[in-house]
């Protein structure tokens, strides 16, 4: 049951001919002292429910091998308001999402729109907090190279923070060109 949102309008009516003091006689008018006339008009209509606001806090952890580069990041969502049933946040760089763990997800998926790609979260009904795991992939590496590593973006979040660390396997050396 959605609840009703009630509006009021007051006119105030000057000099009224005798037959509009009639008909406002019968829709339930009243006069004044001044002879104005005072009309309630009553519109219900349902409240429409708030966007959904949400922000979001990222941590990886990113293993770089020979092969490829591997990521485990620990998500904080906080839905601020609205009911969320999508949640979604923006991909960015080379690689793939090989698994996504919270137990209040129904369901995740990658979504392409454009030149761009979002992870979407399918959020279960009431939920204001989550925390998944999320484990991202990159492409099979042949050293040297250089990769735009997978990660994390805002998507429609409208608060939003990452920390990435990277750790080399040994035998394997990389420097950061761009962040």
């Amino acid at each position: 049951c959605k609840p009703l949102l009630r509006h009021f309008a007051l006119l105030s009516l000057m000099a009224l001919p005798s037959w509009a003091q009639q008909d406002s006689q019968r829709s339930g008018g009243t006069t004044g002292n001044d002879d104005t006339r005072t009309i309630i008009l009553d519109a219900r209509s349902t409240r429409p429910e708030p966007p959904v606001v949400f922000i979001a806090s990222a941590q990886a952890e990113v293993q770089i091998g020979l092969e490829r580069a591997e990521q485990t990041i620990s998500l904080k969502l906080k839905v601020i308001q609205g009911n969320a049933k999508t949640l979604s946040l923006g991909l960015r760089g080379d690689g793939e999402v090989s698994e996504v763990q919270e137990a209040n997800l129904r369901s995740w998926s990658v979504r392409t729109q454009g030149t761009e790609r979002f992870l979407d979260l399918q959020v279960a009904e009431g939920v204001k907090e989550l925390t998944p795991i999320i484990t991202l992939r990159s492409p099979k590496l042949k050293l040297p190279t250089t990769l735009d590593l997978i990660h994390l973006a805002p998507g429609d979040a409208v608060g939003f923070d990452s920390m990435v660390s990277l750790t080399f396997a040994p035998r394997v050396e990389g420097t950061v060109s761009r962040a």
